[in-house]
């Protein structure tokens, strides 16, 4: 069994040979030009020549956007199930109004077709990332004033814990503050659109299917802030 660095090692070098991410990547030259040409961009124009910026590009990609998002999105349907057995009917649309809330409702899944379509159009590649996240939420908060009833209310969440206490006795009533751990776990099914320049694939993939391909990877970089929230 490889260990943690021998595993290391291995996506390091595959990450060295992936396309995508390295400037004199073709795929990443042919991603840049064709940002150019969605924006306009152009050269410096030589002494007597025009220098009117065509935007055919844009105007034909927010042309056929809209068109694009409606086969996504209407009817309140993203993907629809078939039954495969007789009565398996409610069952295929159970399914298919399932996937349709985790996408739209959860995810904002509105914005995720947009760029997943716009990738698509504008760069040759759309991608979409699915995955489980499991994360915990640790709070810290503060309850004064409470009861004995609303102390004991407080403490029985399974999610607290006391990490501070006081009592005072108020006209012979117990009263408490308390200051209180919560810990909060997140589950949830997350649906992403990555960028183009953020995918990789092991560079002698020559297949639209990423099923087969050795090797992909979702490149990110984050702030040290950030990975500092995230528990790292």
């Amino acid at each position: 069994m490889l260990d943690e660095r021998q595993i290391l090692n291995i996506v390091g070098q595959e990450l060295s040979n992936a396309s995508g991410g390295n400037e004199n990547d073709t795929i990443d030259y042919n991603r840049q030009a064709a940002l150019g040409a969605y924006l306009g961009d152009s050269e410096p124009t030589p002494e007597g020549r025009s220098s009117v910026t065509s935007t055919d590009v844009a105007d034909a990609i927010e042309w056929i956007m809209p068109e694009v998002l409606k086969a996504f999105t209407q009817n309140n349907e993203v993907v629809t199930f078939d039954p495969e057995f007789e009565g398996d009917e409610k069952q295929a649309e159970l399914e298919s109004k399932y996937v349709y809330d985790v996408l739209m409702k959860d995810n904002d899944g509105f914005i995720v077709i947009h760029q997943f379509a716009k990738d698509a159009l504008m760069q040759k590649n759309g991608f979409i990332k699915v995955f489980y996240s499991d994360d915990v939420k640790e709070t810290t908060e503060h309850y004064t004033g409470l009861t004995e009833v609303e102390y004991n209310m407080v403490i029985a969440d399974d999610e607290i814990e006391v990490l501070e206490e006081t009592m005072e006795m108020s006209e012979n009533i117990p009263v408490f503050d308390i200051k209180v751990k919560r810990t909060t776990s997140c589950k949830k099914l997350n649906v992403v659109s990555v960028p183009p320049e953020e995918f990789r694939v092991n560079r002698m993939h020559n297949s639209v299917n990423l099923k087969d391909a050795r090797f992909t990877a979702h490149v990110t970089y984050k702030s040290r802030s950030d990975l500092v929230q995230e528990g790292y």
